[in-house]
């Protein structure tokens, strides 16, 4: 990161794209060098991208990072394909990629350790409920859990948000918490 810092603190950046907790590490060492925040370094930096986590939690200490708003496009990425984007400042979710050679099950997260959980199809999907998300690629991978759990936001077109990930799912007494519930409510408690 520091090496990253001196390459970058005297270039006039527009975009950065990253995992927001890394791109958080590298904001931090750069206002820290520069003694100023970071969109004072870099005045036409205007758009973040950024994937691999919700950016929800991190938002707040970006801005105070920055010194001002900027723009952010969402991304899910993973090293078994490209999913999906945000294709709308004004649409909820990410338009899910259809047509990239990767064929999408899903499977219902409440009844993903049942002994035969049933696989639904992109047509047989529901808005709103938690899917672990399966995949078969032209490039080898057949039925494959990524790990990641998402929900429909909306089903013309198909956008989703990511929701967490499977291992990280609570539920001891039947209550189904995920990972985005709990980051929702800390981010409740904390404002």
């Amino acid at each position: 990161v520091n090496a990253i810092v001196e390459e970058t603190i005297n270039e006039d950046m527009s975009v950065i794209s990253g995992i927001p907790s890394w791109v958080q590490m590298y904001f931090e060492k750069l206002a820290a060098k520069a003694g100023k925040p970071v969109g004072e370094i870099f005045k036409n930096f205007n758009l973040f991208i950024y994937g691999g986590v919700n950016y929800e939690p991190y938002r707040a200490k970006f801005e105070n990072l920055i010194g001002r708003k900027v723009d952010s496009i969402e991304l899910f990425p993973a090293s078994e394909g490209f999913f999906a984007y945000q294709d709308s400042q004004k649409e909820k979710g990410m338009l899910l990629l259809l047509n990239s050679g990767i064929f999408y099950e899903f499977i219902k997260a409440d009844e993903f350790f049942t002994e035969h959980p049933k696989r639904y199809t992109i047509g047989e999907v529901e808005l709103g409920v938690n899917y672990v998300l399966i995949i078969s690629t032209n490039a080898g991978l057949w039925a494959y859990n990524i790990g990641d759990t998402i929900q429909f936001t909306s089903l013309k077109p198909y956008r989703v948000i990511v929701s967490g990930r499977i291992k990280h799912y609570i539920s001891a007494f039947g209550e189904h918490v995920i990972g985005k519930e709990v980051e929702s409510a800390l981010k409740e408690a904390m404002e």
